[in-house]
């Protein structure tokens, strides 16, 4: 951050302004110096309730549909090996993701009644954009050697000890992950210019890594510390695809990413990496002799290292595709345009909702995580308003 702020960004922002481009240190679901996932969090401690049910090792395989009524009847799935059907009463909601999402739906007759026909699937409802709209973060990471770690701080027994006794120091952080920037390039869009376009990650092992898992045992294959350098383009405009590979529910769908459709794209993460070498050779960052390695890309060695036309080529070959995917089961009014409505019920048909990734209309600009949750937490308000178990205004 100190590095950035000698280039001009601002650091230490606050994530949660609605000024947020510069230099940071990330929040993360932390409790207690360790990870918080959301199982622990909004799952185990409702374990007891008597109207939860968790089926594990268990994979839905169709929702099933009356096809005259459009209403929701069941869900098919398999558990240890065996096919089983649960009914249901008033609907189901379908958090899947932005990959399995748009699956399940075809696998169920949702979708463009051209791609079930091509599996003898029999249209229920006739949704064009299920599976479509598929949209993710594209990156690429910038390696650089640490020439000298002497400045950096080794792991030790007390490390361990002060983890163990407070939850705190090093041990409670996610290292150079945590630090994150939000910057714009001259090619975002001049009528937001208050939002990022591009967001740098970083990754990096500084710690003594043991051969044998013995604590404190020093590297000696002679291999060498790296860090990389990740901007990551926030904005795509390419879109891809889920669609079937086969009507076998077991068989996994067919992705097609789409990335780096539009040379603007690629110029976008030109500019990142251009920033990325800079924030390496600032004063700030000097101690540690970073160095970028120049070893060339298998498919860019006859171009120039360094030259816009090879970092083109490298992108190209070496795309990195965060896990931001988002899109395929788009909101909105129109049953054409869209797979499910402002109340995330799925268009035409009565008691299914979807509740993830897919809904975004566009990917947001930056980490799912938080967004994620946000649609959760709004789509059960909305739940409980149509059952009539809210007494809240939905805003």
């Amino acid at each position: 951050m100190d590095g950035a702020e000698e280039l001009g960004f601002r650091s230490r922002v606050d994530l949660n302004s609605n000024t947020t481009i510069g230099y940071t240190i990330a929040q993360a679901n932390n409790r207690d110096g360790a990870r918080l996932s959301l199982n622990k969090a909004y799952i185990r401690p409702f374990l007891e309730r008597n109207n939860l049910f968790i089926n594990m090792y268990s994979q839905v395989t169709r929702i099933l549909i009356d096809k005259d009524t459009k209403k929701v009847t069941g869900v098919e799935y398999i558990q240890d090996g065996k096919n089983k059907t649960v009914n249901v009463r008033k609907e189901v909601i379908v958090s899947a993701g932005a990959i399995q999402s748009p699956q399940l739906l075809l696998l169920s007759g949702i979708g463009p009644e051209e791609d079930l026909k091509e599996f003898d699937i029999e249209t229920v409802v006739d949704s064009p954009r299920v599976g479509k709209n598929l949209m993710n973060h594209v990156s690429y990471s910038v390696p650089f050697i640490v020439r000298n770690t002497s400045h950096t701080k080794q792991l030790s027994i007390g490390t361990v000890k002060e983890y163990l006794i407070t939850r705190d120091g090093p041990l409670s952080s996610t290292g150079l992950s945590q630090v994150t920037g939000l910057v714009r390039t001259k090619y975002a869009d001049p009528n937001e210019d208050n939002l990022q376009d591009l967001q740098m990650f970083f990754e990096g092992y500084l710690a003594n890594c043991s051969e044998t898992g013995y604590f404190r045992e020093q590297v000696t294959t002679g291999e060498l510390r790296y860090v990389t350098f990740t901007p990551t383009l926030l904005v795509p405009e390419s879109r891809g695809t889920i669609t079937l590979k086969s009507k076998d529910p077991l068989s996994y769908p067919l992705i097609n990413l789409n990335y780096l459709s539009y040379p603007h794209e690629v110029d976008t993460l030109v500019e990142g990496i251009r920033m990325a070498i800079n924030l390496s050779r600032t004063d700030a960052l000097k101690p540690y002799q970073l160095e970028l390695d120049t070893t060339p890309v298998k498919g860019c060695e006859d171009l120039e290292f360094g030259s816009d036309d090879y970092w083109r080529c490298a992108i190209r070959y070496n795309t990195n595709g965060e896990n931001h995917q988002a899109g395929t089961c788009v909101m909105g009014p129109d049953p054409q345009t869209s797979v499910v409505d402002p109340t995330l019920k799925v268009h035409g048909v009565e008691g299914l909702r979807v509740i993830d990734a897919s809904i975004m209309p566009n990917v947001t600009r930056g980490n799912l995580n938080a967004p994620i949750i946000m649609v959760a937490e709004k789509g059960s308000d909305m739940i409980k308003i149509s059952w009539g178990k809210h007494n809240q205004t939905l805003i």
